[in-house]
Parts: C-alpha cells; sequence; structure tokens
C-alpha cells in the first residue's frame, strides 16, 4: 500500500502543472502574447529543458516586438532540439531587424538544416535584392 502512495506522489511532482499549462495553451491559442509569457516563465522554470516552451516564449516576444528576447528564446528551442529548421528560420527574421548579414548566416543555417525550406530561400532572395537596391543609391 504505502509504497504505490509514495511512487504516485513522485510521478505527480514531475508532471507540468497541467492547469497552468492549460491556461498558457488557452492565452497561446488567443494570441495574449503577455499572458502567454508569464505562464511559459513559470514552466519553463519547472521544466527547464522544454524545447517547445521555448520555441512558444520565442513567438510570444517576437509578437510583442522583443526582438532580443525572442531570439534568446528560439535558440534555446533549437538548443533542446524542438522544430530546429523552424526556430531557426524565426531567428534569422527577427536578426532582420536588427543586422541583415546575420539573418542572412541563420536563412543560410536552414537550408544547410533542410536544403528544401522554401521561406528561407525566398528571405535570402528579398535580402539579396534589398542589398542591390542599397548599393544602388
Amino acid at each position: 500500500g504505502n509504497h504505490s502512495n509514495e511512487y504516485t506522489n513522485s510521478l505527480e511532482k514531475k508532471l507540468p502543472d497541467n492547469s497552468l499549462l492549460n491556461q498558457m495553451n488557452i492565452a497561446y491559442n488567443m494570441d495574449d502574447y503577455y499572458h502567454s509569457i508569464k505562464y511559459l516563465d513559470t514552466l519553463i522554470k519547472n521544466d527547464s529543458t522544454n524545447g517547445e516552451y521555448f520555441y512558444k516564449k520565442g513567438f510570444c516576444e517576437s509578437g510583442l516586438r522583443n526582438t532580443v528576447e525572442s531570439i534568446e528564446a528560439y535558440k534555446m528551442a533549437i538548443k533542446y532540439h524542438y522544430r530546429v529548421t523552424d526556430a531557426t528560420f524565426s531567428v534569422a527574421v527577427n536578426y532582420t531587424l536588427l543586422n541583415d548579414s546575420i539573418a542572412k548566416l541563420y536563412f543560410e543555417k536552414c537550408l544547410t538544416i533542410d536544403s528544401n525550406y522554401q521561406p528561407a530561400k525566398t528571405q535570402l532572395k528579398v535580402i539579396k535584392e534589398h542589398k542591390k537596391k542599397v548599393d544602388f543609391y
């Protein structure tokens, strides 16, 4: 009797707080970036290697125009192997607001991971066209 209780208790501690997870998902699905980040920060404290949490945080930070925070979160998603190509692409998109040459490196990195990743090909063309215009004037 007693052993199974201890086992159940330790199991419950390991599981994420479902109500918190549900609240985060509701906020996230409603594009309520501010509250999503609050929930995600707590979830990350409890489960600091969950790439999905970092990926969602990256998306929300980007939605709030917090470019640097978004980049940091997406890089953590990459570190924990969650949607690596998409996360790399999102890092690149964020960098287009800061530094085109770094953005270009990340778009190229997307293509080394997945050579058919169309959004990265498109963005590299955009950067190239943009550079031509800048050089022209």
